[in-house]
């Protein structure tokens, strides 16, 4: 079965699955083996093969033609294959060249990718990170960064380095970028959070969507901590979010007001009970089970 390899779990480029099981058969190449083929029932149906939203073909000549989609579609194959034995996924890539009508010499450039493909990947599996890696220590996720580099580029030439890695190379670089602002020993936390801000505010645009959140919320508490009156604040986020936002965000902050007053209400009498059961009672009778445990904490450690 395939397996993960371990140690690579900060950066999204180095969670790489690797293709054959630590205690398959040694080989030099992944499709050098000279036994049989596959009978056609340990092959997968060909309605399973895989469906990508870019094709790797020029659609008016059937020529194999390179794209960032690329490495989905050599993965998709591999997963579809249900097998570690290349010659099988080899076989479901010569059906997938039939299903998306590639041309005989489009089929041969798009099969010699699928095999170097599979010989990176059973290479990949000899670099192992080194033995007690922390995530704190840069300079080893750092050399990891340049052996996985090294690799590819050993098996694939510029074109198809950029095609099936390029992306997601730069992806990691900006993580690791991030890793030493956040460790930075002379930077504020306020001079840190303003550069991973930046950070952020830099990726392409598909990245950043995932980071929108967090954009979001740093760009709210900046607003929060610039402007005293919530007027000024909901004209500020307003402004950069929308009437939507500001609008939500009036009908937030109005149930947290209501709800800090009604603790306050309730403080006195809180405290004024002599054990635990009592003040559950109590709070149970004014808060739902989510605002219970908030308005304890609150009232537990004084601030009400």
């Amino acid at each position: 079965m395939a397996r993960w390899l371990p140690g690579f779990v900060l950066l999204s480029g180095l969670l790489a699955l690797a293709l054959l099981s630590p205690h398959a058969p040694e080989t030099t190449g992944a499709a050098q083996s000279t036994e049989t083929k596959p009978s056609p029932a340990e092959l997968p149906d060909q309605t399973t093969l895989p469906e990508v939203a870019i094709k790797p073909l020029n659609q008016r000549t059937g020529e194999f033609v390179l794209n960032t989609g690329i490495k989905d579609v050599l993965e998709s194959l591999i997963l579809n294959a249900n097998s570690t034995d290349p010659r099988v996924i080899l076989q479901v890539g010569e059906q997938y060249c039939q299903q998306q009508q590639l041309t005989t010499s489009g089929c041969q450039d798009f099969m010699q990718l699928l095999q170097t493909y599979l010989d990176y990947k059973l290479a990949l599996m000899q670099l192992e990170p080194e033995q007690g890696v922390v995530k704190s220590d840069l300079t080893a996720l750092k050399n990891q960064l340049q052996a996985l580099e090294s690799l590819r580029r050993a098996f694939f030439n510029d074109a198809e380095y950029e095609s099936l890695f390029a992306e997601e190379q730069r992806h990691d670089e900006q993580a690791l970028t991030r890793r030493e602002i956040a460790l930075a020993p002379t930077m504020t936390k306020q001079q840190k959070q303003q550069l991973i801000r930046e950070n952020l505010e830099n990726l392409p645009e598909q990245q950043r969507k995932a980071f929108q959140p967090t954009l979001q919320m740093q760009q709210l508490d900046d607003i929060k901590k610039q402007h005293s009156d919530n007027y000024v604040r909901l004209q500020e986020v307003e402004s950069q979010f929308g009437t939507e936002a500001a609008q939500r965000l009036a009908k937030t902050w109005q149930q947290q007001a209501n709800f800090n007053d009604k603790v306050k209400s309730l403080a006195s009498d809180y405290h004024a009970l002599n054990n635990e059961k009592e003040q559950m009672l109590l709070l149970s009778r004014h808060f739902s089970d989510n605002e219970l445990r908030r308005a304890k904490v609150l009232l537990k450690h004084g601030q009400y």
